[in-house]
């Protein structure tokens, strides 16, 4: 039997960590390409954003897709924001932590023996399923409440790559939540 984060139709409270939680989203090119990226998906892989936050070390999200697994869709999009996050923090002209952060993805890959070079984000998304309005309202408040609890704000609104601010340049599903409701 598929983990329900495998099966089809499915919203759930996901939450992608950059490895080591190391401070990548300080940077306003950096968050800019996550929410081009997610948009991306959301037009051209069904992604359906319902509430979001992203922090400077993680997202949060209570997502589903209209077809297919929310599994493959945030695999793909992890697999190519890291490769361009690291591009990016590699070829900035201004990113004085290059060095730190390249070194310490690449420690946390070979204490992981990952294959790879670097290990950009943790493996784990932390599905956790959305069964009822209430959990769903739970959550959410989780999210945007992310960056007040984090004193970067004083109210939700004002972060702004988060769902609670009316100007989140990411492409949010609006309207009423009802859980068993189809796409």
């Amino acid at each position: 039997m598929k983990a329900p984060y495998c099966q089809e139709g499915g919203i759930f409270f996901v939450t992608l960590k950059v490895a080591g939680w190391t401070d990548i989203f300080i940077r306003s090119e950096y968050r800019d390409e996550i929410v081009s990226n997610l948009n991306f998906c959301q037009r051209e892989k069904g992604l359906r954003v319902f509430s979001f936050c992203l922090m400077t070390n993680h997202l949060h999200m209570i997502a589903g897709c209209e077809m297919g697994y929310l599994n493959s869709v945030l695999t793909n999009f992890k697999s190519f924001t890291a490769k361009k996050l690291m591009k990016m923090v590699r070829e900035n002209p201004n990113e004085s932590r290059r060095e730190f952060i390249e070194d310490r993805l690449t420690f946390l890959s070979h204490v992981r023996q990952n294959d790879g070079s670097y290990q950009f984000w943790e493996r784990d998304n932390h599905p956790v399923q959305i069964e009822t309005d209430h959990f769903y309202l739970q959550k959410e408040r989780y999210i945007h409440m992310n960056p007040v609890r984090a004193g970067f704000v004083h109210r939700p609104e004002d972060w702004l790559h988060s769902s609670a601010n009316p100007e989140c340049p990411l492409l949010i599903q609006r309207g009423d939540f009802l859980i068993g409701q189809s796409f």
